[in-house]
């Protein structure tokens, strides 16, 4: 997992060095404004990269026997396994369709997003409760 490190906001203020207490309370108030933008404004996805919602390792299964039957599938897994979910639908568009450009990914994405859809999993509903607060904001 990457770590990430925050710089140090600045909140820029007025009253310079000529008045202190006006400098401090006007500093409070645009931290408690950005605090109440950031609660209200800040979204995040369930997971850490969004395929990691919509990768499910039956359908990959699946989409390879349709292509190659059961034979390899065991090393297939194997392979998948030892991969972040990136990479895992690079490999497996490189498998079944023998290339792994944006076209090809796309095409297995959509795949994998009209499966999830389908399926509901708690992560689609987080989503979904995301994108109607979201809604409501605009």
């Amino acid at each position: 997992m990457t770590e990430l490190k925050m710089k140090t906001l600045c909140l820029p203020s007025d009253g310079g060095d000529q008045a202190p207490n006006l400098r401090q309370s006007q500093q409070r108030d645009i931290k408690r404004r950005f605090i109440e933008f950031y609660r209200t404004r800040v979204f995040y996805l369930p997971e850490i990269d969004p395929e990691d919602c919509i990768w499910d390792d039956d359908t990959a299964w699946r989409l390879f026997e349709m292509f190659f039957g059961s034979k390899g599938l065991d090393e297939f897994k194997v392979e998948l396994m030892q991969l972040k979910t990136k990479k895992k639908f690079e490999q497996l568009s490189s498998k079944i369709c023998s290339r792994s450009d944006g076209l090809t990914i796309d095409a297995i994405h959509r795949m994998f997003i009209t499966k999830w859809a389908v399926q509901k999993p708690s992560s689609y509903k987080e989503i979904q409760s995301l994108l109607q607060d979201v809604k409501k904001l605009i």
